[in-house]
């Protein structure tokens, strides 16, 4: 199963929902990574907090570093680092924002966005209809950039009749 490398923007929707969620994903859909440097952008949150929750913490190599420091338009360093570490390892990149979904797909990297873990954890049972859609909501109210009505509408077409 391949591993899922969590951008700072869903980590920090799912510690404002609902942390446990987090628990859940790694022991449940697969391995969950996440770069230092994107633990860093998330306030109240440690490596320890990060391994109590099963995401492993990773270090990025200076190749990487090299490479995220040559400046695109329109994606940020940490953006640009994700993606790179995916396409490397042949990852997973969850995230919310469009800018780092559309720099993966111009490199071959698989993307996820973060509410599809919702999905997920429903299908194998693991949450209920009715609890996913309730984190979804908490995540919009925190996050109504990337989490807007747009998003809610496509994420209660996916659930369906689950």
């Amino acid at each position: 199963m391949s591993r899922l490398l969590l951008d700072a923007n869903v980590i920090i929707d799912y510690k404002n929902s609902r942390t446990e969620t987090l628990a859940l994903i790694s022991r449940h859909l697969g391995p969950v990574v996440a770069l230092r440097e994107t633990i860093d952008e998330v306030h109240d949150l440690t490596c320890s907090g990060c391994a109590s929750l099963g995401i492993e913490v990773i270090d990025a190599t200076d190749k990487w570093l090299r490479e995220a420091a040559i400046p695109e338009p329109g994606v940020s360093f940490q953006d640009r680092l994700c993606m790179i570490t995916c396409r490397d390892n042949d990852w997973i990149c969850v995230t919310n924002d469009t800018n780092l979904q559309r720099l993966c797909k111009q490199h071959g990297v698989q993307t996820r966005y973060g509410l599809r873990l919702l999905i997920d954890l429903a299908d194998i049972s693991e949450i209920s209809s009715s609890t996913a859609l309730d984190i979804a909501l908490k995540i919009q109210t925190t996050n109504p950039l990337h989490i807007n009505d747009k998003v809610m509408t496509r994420f209660r077409n996916a659930m369906g009749d689950r």
